[in-house]
């Protein structure tokens, strides 16, 4: 006895927008069984695309000294390849010498919460911050991408430091070293360390473990 088996399927598309993109597979199967029985069923899979995380790094302070710029401008050039990377500085306050620390970090702090969007993810750099590898920095990319964070401001805080009201704003705090460099040699080993990251991610030749 001979029994028929015939599958239709079609690929269609019920959601479009710049950041998600779902895809559904219908399918159709009928069957022709002697007792003339028929059924069919529709299944569909989707599939999300999301936008690279944006990737701002704040610093506040004067501008970079000249090899400074060159070694950033190589990165974010590279950079480029993977996101959108931008660095913004931010003017020191005025008459900054006549304040005292906690009044210059305060001000500091009023001048980074005004800036900020509520949906900004912020990583703040802090002596008592978290620790990270290279690739545990890789992940924390992958996994604000995986969540769909939008912006990632990256913060650099004055010469003292960041106010107490920045940190608590911060969703997470990042320590680089125990060692202290100059802001300028920050904003240069972020964007390496950020490059770095995201040759990780993506399996290229750059990182040695």
């Amino acid at each position: 006895m001979l029994y028929s088996i015939e599958l239709q399927s079609r690929l269609y598309c019920v959601e479009r927008d710049a950041n998600v993109g779902s895809f559904f597979i219908s399918a159709n199967i009928s069957a022709n069984f002697p007792a003339n029985y028929f059924f069919k069923f529709t299944f569909g899979t989707a599939y999300k695309t999301l936008k690279p995380v944006k990737i701002q790094l704040w610093s506040i302070g004067k501008e970079n000294d000249a090899y400074i710029n060159e070694g950033i401008k190589i990165f974010q050039k590279r950079l480029q390849h993977y996101t959108d990377f931008d660095i913004k500085l931010i003017p020191t306050v005025k008459q900054a010498a006549s304040l005292s620390i906690p009044e210059l970090k305060k001000q500091e702090g009023k001048m980074i919460l005004d800036l900020l969007q509520p949906q900004d993810y912020l990583l703040a750099l802090d002596e008592k911050g978290k620790h990270m590898t290279t690739v545990q920095l890789a992940d924390f990319l992958q996994q604000r991408n995986n969540a769909g964070t939008r912006q990632l401001i990256i913060l650099i805080g004055g010469a003292f430091g960041l106010d107490t009201a920045v940190l608590q704003r911060a969703q997470q705090q990042l320590s680089l070293s125990s060692l202290t460099f100059p802001h300028q040699l920050v904003r240069l080993i972020v964007a390496e360390q950020l490059y770095r990251a995201y040759t990780v991610l993506n399996n290229e030749k750059y990182h040695h473990q």
